[in-house]
């Protein structure tokens, strides 16, 4: 049984890696691999459901969501990537139905006389179709709602809310360990020696937290060791965040309001770096990508967080215990709804 296991978990990952690289067929193998090795896989029926997403077989994408979530009725992720792939799979089944009905309104007496059936009319309608539906998902994509987020935020913070006090309370207190050597060396090389490893621990420590919200929004098991676990990203997260600055500055420069555009449109380049170890352009691209059609959204979402976080300050700054990880694991819920949006990989 033990082995079995093991052997499921090897395929999992393999699987993973295969879908990452955007090898989509050996990813289907590998996840089907591992559900007949372990039937009960959730995260297996969910990841299969995505690759079958993305080469827009779109029931196959269905069926494998609702497996996931029969094993797993509370699977956050797979319940949204539902939602995506039924949408998308009604407007194909209206698509063919409408092209059904253009086949049967078409003259008896002119199909007799035509040397070959007329296909190229019907073919032309499905692809046509087929943009609008493509337009549809690029410039409509604002698949969450605010609510929706914040309340999954907030149950998901009370759930683990010792975990995350533990775990801001530590990032806190490296926060402040250069402003406290600070005070106690006069010496601005030692400043300069000591205050170095402290900032490179702090980039690492973000991205650990971005890590910790995704795990607990994918209803994985998350410890102390998450929180450090992204040193070998650093130079794509260190890199991908000054080009981001680099962008915003220039926005702002642009009378502010591009700034704010662009803050928006790319605001999930961490996230691609930390979920699928992306390089700094690839996260920017995809982040740009998903936002298509959401700024708006986006835009309020953040001015409500900003509000939490304000709220939670006041209450003797004990209440950002429990609102900074509601605002992060919104965010994570706000990305993976986005991100399975995410069929054409062109920018």
């Amino acid at each position: 049984m033990t082995d079995t296991s093991s052997d499921a978990e090897i395929s999992f990952q393999q699987a993973m890696e295969a879908f990452n690289s955007s090898n989509l067929d050996l990813a289907i193998d590998l996840f089907k691999t591992t559900i007949s090795l372990s039937p009960d896989h959730a995260d297996a029926y969910n990841h299969l459901g995505e690759a079958h997403f993305k080469k827009e077989e779109y029931q196959d994408s269905v069926d494998s969501f609702n497996k996931a979530l029969e094993i797993q009725p509370n699977h956050t992720q797979a319940k949204s990537n539902l939602g995506v792939a039924q949408w998308n799979l009604d407007n194909l089944n209206r698509t063919i139905s409408e092209s059904a009905e253009n086949i049967e309104g078409v003259n008896q007496d002119t199909l007799h006389r035509s040397p070959e059936p007329p296909t190229q009319p019907v073919e032309s309608a499905i692809n046509e179709k087929d943009d609008q539906i493509t337009t549809a998902i690029e410039s409509e994509q604002p698949i969450f709602l605010i609510s929706e987020a914040i309340r999954f935020g907030w149950n998901t913070m009370k759930n683990n809310l010792v975990f995350f006090i533990a775990i801001l309370i530590v990032s806190m207190l490296i926060g402040i360990a250069p402003d406290v050597i600070e005070r106690l060396v006069s010496s601005i090389p030692i400043r300069i020696v000591v205050g170095i490893p402290f900032w490179v621990l702090n980039l690492v420590i973000w991205m650990g937290l971005i890590r910790i919200a995704l795990r607990l929004h994918d209803n994985k098991d998350v410890g102390f060791t998450d929180l450090f676990s992204c040193f070998p990203l650093f130079f794509n997260y260190l890199f991908g965040s000054i080009l981001y600055g680099l962008i915003i500055f220039v926005g702002m420069i642009l009378l502010i309001i591009p700034g704010i555009i662009w803050a928006i449109k790319f605001q999930f380049y961490s996230y691609f770096i930390v979920d699928e170890g992306l390089g700094p352009i690839e996260a920017l691209k995809r982040s740009s990508l998903i936002t298509k059609g959401s700024k708006w959204n986006l835009f309020l979402f953040g001015l409500l967080l900003i509000l939490i976080n304000v709220l939670g300050a006041l209450c003797l700054l004990v209440g950002l215990f429990a609102t900074i990880p509601t605002a992060m694991i919104a965010v994570s819920f706000v990305y993976r709804k986005l991100a399975v949006t995410d069929v054409k990989e062109t920018y």
